[in-house]
């Protein structure tokens, strides 16, 4: 799952992302250009900033920074998001008039823009409608204002919310309330909309739909009686375990970050590093800075030691996501000069529009020959974005199967009741500016991973075909072009 900018600046909350239009269409807008400069006076910051799109008011008093999560209906104080003002001045630009800022938040390649507002909006002081009635009415309304892909995910949302009404009560029960939310996320095919709940102490996780393969799995986890998520985790660690580690590398490989990464040489000649996910390089923390450098170190060893492949496999065919920050960081490893990656926008503001983000060569080893990069629809998130950042270099074939098609950042929303709405809501673009969102990205050799016919199948038969052809003995045919 994408952690998707944990703030840096939010020590302990996940606030994240925008995007609510309901297309894909770049926004390209006739508003003024608004040229900016660092900020060198926090003092500036002082009073009440809302973003464009995301839904976020901040308050700037005597040197404290309180966030709001706003709506129509509701404006919902962050208890847990408090920052001092000296860090947010030392990361802020703003302009000429001060009356707009813009701001990194824990990923510096991407600012979002916060403009001035005379005060604190009329509904930040209202008393909270906590009813069932009301807690549904905001989340349908969230959705409404936020999510970004209705019509790419095929959602005929006013159809959605004129059946949910139909169901909605005054006075249903909290239970009642969780059926009728996990009704409407039947409808989306999206692994970043979920609802995090508690009812009678008990916390409860609804997820939409999880894709095909490992929905596969868990219908087969049910046909036998077992728990479908200690299933599907026991699937994923033979693989990574015993099929990598001790088949397909003979025993000769190694493993590093934290468990994470494990490589090794194929047969002598075809350099292999897999990659489990883009976080929890040095630990379990939130910290991208950490894995980044856990990360780092891990392929110093790793591009050291195989510097002499003839080609590199780079497999994130189970890589369920993290970081953006530390997939370009991991991308950078095999860029040979600064690259255009993708791009990235607010699609629900009518203001924004797509700002690059480039790829760095980075690290004290990298390796620019020949490299083929494996998905499938289990890649995920900010693994998709790995995808995008490493097909925009030009020594990458992109091998295996159409990654998950989830790469929005996780935008939570508090609901007035204390339960936790995550949805996608940021528009990513490839370096030639094609969305992929709901489609996946597709690769430019199709090759199957995880056999349809056999779930239980392991990707070692897709690896070796890989290997044959990175030594030229199958023809390379380019589905997709770049």
């Amino acid at each position: 799952m994408k952690r998707a900018l944990f703030y840096t600046l939010i020590s302990a909350t996940a606030f994240l992302c925008f995007l609510a239009s309901v297309n894909t269409s770049i926004a390209m807008t006739n508003t003024p250009i608004v040229s900016f400069k660092d900020g060198n006076d926090p003092a500036k910051l002082n009073g009440y900033w809302r973003s464009r799109g995301y839904g976020w008011v901040i308050a700037v008093q005597k040197g404290k920074v309180y966030f709001y999560n706003e709506s129509a209906r509701h404006c919902i104080k962050d208890k847990d998001a408090t920052e001092d003002l000296e860090d947010l001045g030392k990361l802020y630009q703003i302009s000429d008039d001060d009356q707009t800022m813009r701001l990194p938040i824990g990923d510096d390649s991407y600012f979002y823009t916060f403009d001035r507002l005379e005060s604190l909006p009329d509904t930040c002081h209202r008393k909270l409608d906590t009813t069932p009635k009301s807690v549904l009415d905001s989340f349908i309304e969230m959705f409404s204002k936020h999510y970004a892909f209705f019509d790419s995910r095929d959602i005929n949302w006013p159809t959605v919310v004129d059946s949910t009404a139909k169901r909605a009560e005054a006075n249903m029960s909290s239970t009642e309330l969780l059926d009728v939310i996990k009704g409407v996320l039947a409808k989306f095919d999206d692994d970043h909309v979920s609802v995090e709940a508690k009812i009678d102490d008990e916390k409860v996780v609804l997820n939409a739909r999880p894709g095909k393969t490992i929905g596969a799995l868990s219908a087969l986890a049910e046909r036998k009686g077992e728990d479908a998520e200690d299933f599907v985790d026991d699937w994923l660690e033979r693989f990574w375990k015993k099929d990598i580690g001790k088949t397909l590398l003979r025993g000769d490989g190694y493993k590093a970050a934290n468990g994470k990464i494990r490589y090794g040489l194929i047969d002598d000649d075809i350099g292999y590093i897999a990659i489990r996910s883009m976080e929890s390089f040095a630990s379990d923390d939130d910290d991208e800075d950490k894995d980044i450098r856990a990360a780092g170190k891990a392929l110093d060893k790793a591009l050291g030691r195989m510097k002499d492949a003839k080609a590199m496999i780079v497999d994130v065919s189970m890589n369920d996501g993290g970081y953006d920050k530390v997939a370009r960081a991991i991308a950078g490893r095999f860029a040979s000069s600064r690259t255009l990656g993708y791009y990235k926008y607010a699609g629900d503001s009518k203001a924004d529009e797509p700002q690059p983000i480039h790829i760095d060569p980075a690290g004290k080893h990298r390796y620019t020959g020949p490299v083929y990069l494996v998905t499938s629809d289990i890649t995920v998130s900010a693994a998709e974005i790995f995808t995008m950042s490493m097909r925009a270099l030009p020594n990458v074939t992109h091998v295996g199967g159409t990654t998950r098609g989830a790469l929005s950042d996780m935008l939570w929303k508090p609901l007035p009741n204390g339960w936790t709405l995550s949805l996608s809501n940021e528009v990513y673009l490839d370096a030639k500016r094609k969305p992929w969102e709901g489609a996946g990205i597709p690769p430019q050799v199709p090759l199957e991973v995880f056999s349809t016919s056999d779930i239980t199948t392991g990707p070692l038969k897709a690896i070796r075909s890989v290997v044959e052809l990175a030594r030229g003995n199958k023809p390379v045919h380019v589905a997709q072009t770049r």
